[in-house]
């Protein structure tokens, strides 16, 4: 889908941080916490799509 990853792993107690998913003007954050399991977390409106999206084509 054209993103390309930025930034540092950081790891914590019980949480960490990935690097995001960049493209154009789009960000988009991963990371981890032990509750929770891996998330991605959009930061728009136009990253709420993508979500969507991918979220449709695993189920």
């Amino acid at each position: 889908m054209g993103f390309i990853r930025h930034g540092d792993t950081l790891i914590g107690f019980d949480e960490g941080i990935n690097p995001s998913f960049l493209r154009a003007d789009l960000e988009i954050s991963s990371g981890w916490d032990n509750w929770k399991g891996s998330y991605l977390l959009a930061n728009s409106d136009t990253g709420d799509v993508i979500l969507r999206y991918l979220y449709a084509e695993l189920i």
